[in-house]
């Protein structure tokens, strides 16, 4: 977890995944993406809210896996 939240933080998108969190307009939802993003012990590249949630960063697949390949190398 600390790889990728420190992988957000290198690649500047620590704070636009806390704003796309924020902006989820359905209080459960939001609620249950806190809880993955603050809680989970691990992120699977396949999670449907992590993926969701990299669309709504204006991420690419590619720039989702090059985050995963960054976090793997810390």
């Amino acid at each position: 977890m600390r790889q990728a939240h420190e992988a957000l933080i290198r690649s500047g998108l620590h704070q636009t995944a806390l704003d796309t969190i924020a902006a989820i307009q359905d209080p459960v939802e939001q609620l249950l993406a806190e809880n993955y993003f603050h809680k989970a012990n691990e992120f699977e590249r396949g999670n449907a809210l992590l993926v969701t949630m990299a669309v709504n960063m204006g991420m690419t697949d590619e720039d989702l896996d090059d985050l995963f390949r960054l976090a793997a190398t810390l």
